[in-house]
């Protein structure tokens, strides 16, 4: 049964049960359920309400641990094992690696990736006002004295007064400019020309220090100031003055390795400043020795040329003395 046609629902709104247990069409305002009465079904869910206004903002959550910024990035050093991501800088420009241990330079391998390119530095800027000049400061101190000025000229001569008495002679006076240089003289007469060249071309070993070498050949001898007989150690200097002496060798060590020198002797002492010396590091590894001298003989002398080490070999032995004087 239904009251005012609304199918259950009176004009209060509420819904009238008409199973035999309620009165049908009950008034507004008259329980729908009496005691007696069990409940009826539950209705169907209504339609969902409109959304409710947003809610505040919550608060603000802790900061991040700081990342790693450009001021970490260092300049690009080849054989650097990069991880992947590193970040290098190379010839003004940003690049990252994009593989671990990277191979080859910045933009031209391709194990790296161009991040940025430094611009151009920009035009410089106006010159800013000129600001107003300051008050000015208080006086400094007093210099020092400058240095005396040149003397004045001489004034012009006074009449000639009565002779006084003589006064002390006075300073020397400087020394006047060095006069031009006067004709050259006739040439001297020629130094007589005496000289040595003797060689040994073939090989000898001078087995102990102190050992001279021979000189087979004489290819020069002039003059009488120096001789020397082929195949002898000694050069004679015959008369005093001075020479210069001038010898070189090539030398290997007998015994394989180890050690070479010569030096000069005069009387069978040596001659500072003569001694050449070299190390033989392989069998017959030829080492140049040589040196040259000036001597002064006071009346005569021996020259020789002496091994300073042992199982000292010579290849192409030579030797030059000219009299200077």
């Amino acid at each position: 049964m239904h009251c005012n046609g609304n199918n259950g629902f009176d004009s209060c709104k509420r819904y009238v049960f008409t199973n035999g247990c309620c009165n049908p069409c009950q008034p507004c305002g008259t329980p729908n359920f009496p005691p007696s009465c069990p409940p009826g079904p539950t209705g169907p869910q209504g339609m969902p309400g409109p959304v409710g206004p947003t809610g505040p903002t919550g608060p603000t959550g802790p900061t991040g641990t700081p990342g790693a910024g450009l001021e970490t990035v260092g300049d690009f050093t080849p054989g650097t094992p990069y991880a992947r991501g590193a970040m290098v800088y190379y010839n003004g420009a940003l690049y990252q690696a994009n593989v671990d241990n990277p191979t080859g330079t910045p933009g031209t391998s391709p194990d790296f990736n161009l991040v940025t390119v430094t611009g151009p530095t920009g035009p410089t800027g106006p010159t800013g006002v000129t600001g107003s000049t300051g008050a000015e400061g208080p006086t400094g101190p007093t210099g020092p004295t400058g240095p005396t000025g040149p003397e004045g000229p001489t004034g012009p001569t006074g009449a000639t007064g009565t002779e006084g008495v003589t006064g002390p002679t006075g300073p020397t006076g400087a020394t006047g400019a060095e006069g031009a240089t006067g004709p050259t003289g006739p040439t001297g007469p020629a130094v007589p020309l005496n000289a040595l060249y003797a060689v040994n071309t073939g090989s000898q070993t001078l087995s102990s220090t102190g050992d001279p070498a021979t000189f087979t050949t004489n290819e020069v001898e002039e003059g009488t100031a120096i001789t020397h007989s082929p195949s002898s150690s000694d050069i004679e200097l015959t008369e005093p003055g001075t020479y210069r002496i001038t010898y070189s060798a090539v030398a290997t060590n007998a015994s394989g390795t180890g050690n070479v020198g010569l030096e000069l002797q005069e009387d069978g002492t040596a001659i500072d400043g003569s001694e050449s010396s070299g190390k033989v590091n392989n069998t017959s590894d030829p080492t140049p020795l040589g040196a040259s001298v000036l001597v002064t003989v006071p009346g005569t002398a021996t020259i020789t040329l002496n091994a300073t080490e042992n199982n000292t070999t010579l290849n192409s032995a030579g030797i030059t003395v000219q009299k200077l004087d």
